[in-house]
């Protein structure tokens, strides 16, 4: 099956959608209980279980691992017909490290991948967006996804989430574009994916383990990304034709605050590549397209409410917030009011 077949496939299947939850969360999706459990010990502590595909559809075993801080899934698997998987990320920051993969990924109308080599990769979608990703037969599949909240990723990193490379932390309110940055597979991430794939240690210890060995991951890719970061901006050279451009993608992101193109459309309408939209804006408007977006429509909410009677419902969907309670939240953090307030009294000094 071709991969425009596969993802039509996928997105026409009525299944349940994943949410990243607990063990029983997860057996509950694919369809049957673990044959093995590992807790560290605490009550309602960390969890490893392994599930075995014989006699359920396919070969091998997928591992599944939850605590406080991660979630972690390991294939180490094949399939015996075309699977799709249906994932809402709720939040959730996703990095993939496959040593052997082969997988469609559908996020809505904003992006379509096929993985198919080793290699790693960053993924955040909007908290509510559909993931779909379909899975061909007979495809052996090696490889440990590492989920973690953004404020865990920040604190790894000594970071402030708005600093991190690739947008990791996105828009605070869930708005945004899909973030995906393939890498390639270097050695010591390779060797720790392999090593979370082995787990050969004795009950009671491997959850530990695994654990271990997520955060590890997760401090080898960061410490890579942000080596990519600091080498980036220094090569970046923007012509004249590249600030008329960057200044001509500013003017369709006000024109358009409630419905904004992703980033890989707004490189196509401009004219330039990803990279140098990403840094070109910074470089040239001292701020990056996610806080320039929510600073636009924080401005023209607050026209809206000085200069319009509209409701407040209104003046969120027309700035891009998706929830009124969305739009009050970024608000009060900006200008220190609330939008009813601001509409009443006296106008704030931003802050």
């Amino acid at each position: 099956m071709n991969i425009e077949a596969q993802v039509q496939a996928a997105q026409a299947h009525s299944g349940a959608t994943f949410r990243w939850g607990g063990t029983d969360d997860f057996a509950d999706y694919i369809g049957h209980d673990p044959i093995e459990i590992d807790h560290d010990g605490r009550p309602g502590g960390a969890r490893l279980s392994r599930f075995d595909l014989a006699g359920h559809g396919g070969s091998g075993s997928i591992g599944y691992f939850q605590s406080d801080a991660f979630r972690v899934v390991m294939f180490d698997c094949m399939f015996d017909a075309d699977r799709a998987f249906h994932i809402r990320d709720d939040g959730w920051v996703r990095l993939n490290f496959s040593l052997r993969m082969e997988v469609a990924m559908a996020f809505g109308d904003a992006l379509q991948v096929h993985e198919h080599q080793p290699s790693w990769r960053l993924i955040h979608a909007p908290p509510e967006a559909l993931v779909v990703e379909t899975i061909p037969r007979a495809a052996h599949l090696r490889w440990v996804t590492v989920c973690c909240r953004p404020d865990m990723i920040s604190r790894l990193s000594g970071m402030a989430l708005d600093d991190l490379p690739g947008r990791i932390a996105g828009a605070p309110d869930g708005e945004g574009d899909v973030v995906y940055r393939p890498f390639s597979l270097r050695p010591n991430l390779a060797n720790a994916t392999g090593d979370a794939l082995r787990r050969p240690l004795r009950s009671g210890l491997r959850s530990a383990f695994v654990e271990a060995k997520a955060q590890e991951l997760v401090i080898l890719a960061l410490d890579e990304m942000l080596t990519e970061q600091a080498r980036e901006p220094q090569s970046l050279r923007l012509t004249p034709r590249d600030e008329r451009a960057l200044h001509e993608a500013c003017l369709i992101l006000s024109n358009r605050l409630a419905d904004p193109p992703t980033l890989q459309k707004l490189g196509l309408m401009v004219g330039v590549n990803r990279n140098k939209l990403h840094y070109g804006f910074k470089h040239l408007f001292g701020m990056g397209i996610s806080d320039f977006l929510r600073a636009r429509r924080l401005e023209e909410a607050r026209r809206l409410l000085t200069e319009t009677d509209e409701p407040l419902s209104e003046v969120a969907a027309r700035t891009g917030f998706r929830h009124q309670c969305n739009l009050s939240t970024a608000f009060k953090a900006r200008y220190g009011v609330t939008p009813s307030a601001m509409r009443s009294g006296p106008g704030p000094r931003p802050h």
